[in-house]
Parts: C-alpha cells; sequence; structure tokens
C-alpha cells in the first residue's frame, strides 16, 4: 500500500475494535455488488435440489 492506502490504514489501526470491524464490513460491502444472473442460477438450482 502507498499513498492515501497507507496513511488511512495507520488511522484506521488506531480505531477501537467495534469500529474496525464496522469499516472491515462496510469496505467489503461495497465490493460485493449484486448480480442477477448469478442469483438467478443459484435459485434454478435450489429448486432443482428440493
Amino acid at each position: 500500500m502507498i499513498g492515501i492506502a497507507t496513511s488511512l490504514t495507520k488511522q484506521a489501526e488506531q480505531l477501537p475494535p467495534e469500529d474496525r470491524i464496522k469499516l472491515v464490513d462496510h469496505l467489503l460491502t461495497t465490493l460485493d455488488q449484486p448480480d442477477g444472473a448469478i442469483d438467478d442460477a443459484w435459485a434454478a438450482e435450489c429448486e432443482l435440489r428440493i
């Protein structure tokens, strides 16, 4: 990590554990974008297994 990422990381490390968990959860959520095609495929698979 360089530049701003390093600075943010150092700041985040100073947060209380609960706040760090919230930050990590939020960041991971922003990376996990829904994909309707995958949701549809899983729904179809579930129906087949039922």
